[in-house]
């Protein structure tokens, strides 16, 4: 009876074993843009994308099942040798090593993987119970991770750095002329510096709005636009000081 449930259990752990190293296999040669085209229904379909999208998953997954499934089968036919041939430590570990260690590799890793590789569509088909219940619910985790990672991200993400890398560094650049990027990198300036920064004049006696000291150069020219203004006032401390629209634009334009 035990030999009978020993059996059982080999035949499980070697077929578990089947099935990861197939999949495996059989998610990293089908990539997502193939994984649209094949005809998944659409539950499964959607399983098969959230699990491309995480393939460290897919990788940590497979290795710990294969791993556990190989160790709990060399386990049992240990024991079932040990029980049927009644044979001694030494013999049986020479025996676990060489004939079931190479019957584990050309049957449970070599033979699903080619399978696997030369019919990915339908491994991930007949084995989808396995990774939906295996591999499936690690990438919620893996979901959770790269959402708090991306809030992160947001958190110290800089604007007008990037902006600067992608005019200078990203595909952008061949299509821009110099002038164009020059007026970016002006305008970045402008959404950088403050009013307060900026040269001021004296003696102006209207056609001014009021602004503060740390409102931007971009915004003060903004506005100075908008409500068809030729000065901004900042009124710091009781000294009034004023910017104007024409130096604004000038400033803009100087290196262009």
């Amino acid at each position: 009876m035990i030999i009978l449930i020993n059996l059982i259990l080999l035949i499980l752990s070697l077929f578990l074993s089947f099935l990861a190293s197939g999949t495996e296999t059989a998610f990293f040669t089908l990539s997502e843009e193939k994984a649209l085209r094949y005809p998944f229904k659409k539950e499964k379909k959607k399983i098969i994308e959230k699990i491309l999208l995480y393939p460290g998953v897919i990788i940590i997954t497979i290795v710990g099942t294969n791993t556990l499934s190989n160790t709990l089968s060399s386990s049992i036919f240990s024991s079932i040798t040990f029980e049927v041939l009644k044979l001694n430590k030494d013999m049986l570990i020479i025996i676990d090593t060489i004939l079931f260690g190479f019957i584990i590799f050309i049957f449970f890793e070599t033979l699903p993987k080619n399978i696997a590789l030369k019919y990915p569509f339908k491994f991930l088909i007949y084995g989808y119970p396995f990774y939906r219940i295996v591999i499936y619910p690690f990438t919620f985790v893996a979901e959770r991770i790269k959402i708090r990672d991306k809030k992160i991200k947001v958190k110290n993400f800089h604007f007008l750095h990037e902006l600067e890398l992608i005019l200078f560094t990203g595909d952008v650049k061949e299509i821009l002329s110099e002038s164009e990027k020059s007026l970016f990198i002006k305008i970045i300036e402008m959404i950088e510096l403050k009013a307060k920064d900026f040269k001021k004049i004296e003696n102006v006696k209207e056609d001014y709005l009021k602004i503060d000291e740390n409102d931007t150069l971009f915004y003060v020219l903004k506005k100075l636009l908008k409500e068809k203004k030729e000065f901004a006032l900042i009124d710091s401390e009781g000294k009034k000081e004023f910017i104007s629209k024409k130096d604004l634009i000038s400033y803009v334009f100087e290196d262009i």
